[in-house]
């Protein structure tokens, strides 16, 4: 919807600039398309329940307290708009009063472990060290760059950067101070698609007998990637 708007000097009248709110709608339809995703509903305890406690649907009042929807509106009706933008008419419905939003296709309990043939583990990623001794390590590359570097093979659903939590007890209080949690330099990139995911193994994952086709850099940094399924089978 674009809104003119105008104002008047005596007996004439002038046209400002166009205020467009396409954008708004377009933006809160991303982050509709990402909360109801299964790669983000198979970790997100709290969406998992909403949608389990209340008939498959999260009211638009509820999603309107998070804090990348609000970012872009606070209207419910808003909100409502995006549930029914193109981007998004694959995944999400509206309910018949258009106060929630729910799933086209519903989530069961057999989706919670499709994410291990969707995804790669991905290694060597850069990290700062602290500049003094008990400074905070941190991730030197953010999950929208990895979005962009893996994005030639398909639509990527999700990027967990990992971390651990230092034993209190042992020197990792001296190296890293009381830092709640260190970045171990490793990431899951889960795609939408398993066709996605396979055109990326062949070209950057290798094995015993051959080099990968590829290797991604970052930050000078050559990555190390392998399936998620392989990962899991060495650990």
């Amino acid at each position: 919807r674009a809104l003119a708007l105008s104002f008047a000097i005596g007996p004439y009248r002038y046209v400002s600039a166009m205020s467009d709110d396409s954008k708004v709608i377009e933006n809160v339809a991303e982050r509709l398309r990402f909360f109801f995703s299964d790669a983000n509903i198979r970790g997100d305890k709290f969406m998992r329940k909403e949608l389990e406690e209340k008939d498959g649907f999260v009211s638009i009042e509820v999603l309107l307290r998070f804090n990348s929807i609000k970012k872009h509106t606070t209207d419910a009706k808003v909100v409502a708009q995006a549930a029914k933008h193109e981007s998004v008419s694959d995944r999400v419905k509206l309910n018949e009063d258009e106060s929630a939003v729910g799933r086209l296709v519903p989530f069961d309990k057999e989706k919670m472990m499709d994410n291990v043939k969707l995804s790669l583990r991905v290694e060597n990623l850069p990290v700062t060290e602290p500049k003094e001794e008990g400074g905070e390590k941190k991730y030197a590359v953010t999950v929208d760059d990895l979005i962009k570097l893996f994005s030639d093979y398909g639509t990527v659903a999700l990027v967990k950067l990992q971390r651990y939590r230092p034993d209190w007890k042992s020197k990792d209080v001296a190296k890293h101070g009381r830092q709640n949690s260190v970045p171990t330099g490793a990431a899951f990139v889960e795609f939408e698609t398993e066709e996605e995911q396979k055109k990326a193994v062949a070209d950057l994952c290798g094995d015993e007998e051959k080099e990968p086709e590829k290797t991604l850099e970052f930050g000078g940094n050559k990555l190390k990637v392998q399936t998620m399924r392989k990962w899991i089978d060495n650990k």
